[in-house]
């Protein structure tokens, strides 16, 4: 999936940080957030990652 198909769905994301590679973060309702790591917008997403509302997390997977 890319990061256009993610917006699609999903919206756009909270926050976009990144050098490189781009971070796309959406924020949940519950204070958790999650973190989406692609090569830009037509790219395949690489990492996904979510995290508690302290930015803690138990692991970060590589998307194969």
């Amino acid at each position: 999936m890319t990061m256009t198909e993610v917006v699609s769905r999903c919206g756009l994301p909270d926050g976009l940080s990144g050098s490189g590679y781009y971070v796309f973060t959406y924020h949940l309702r519950d204070g958790s957030f999650v973190n989406l790591t692609a090569a830009g917008t037509d790219g395949r997403i690489l990492y996904a990652n979510h995290l508690d509302a302290k930015g803690q997390g138990d692991a970060q997977f590589a998307v194969k």
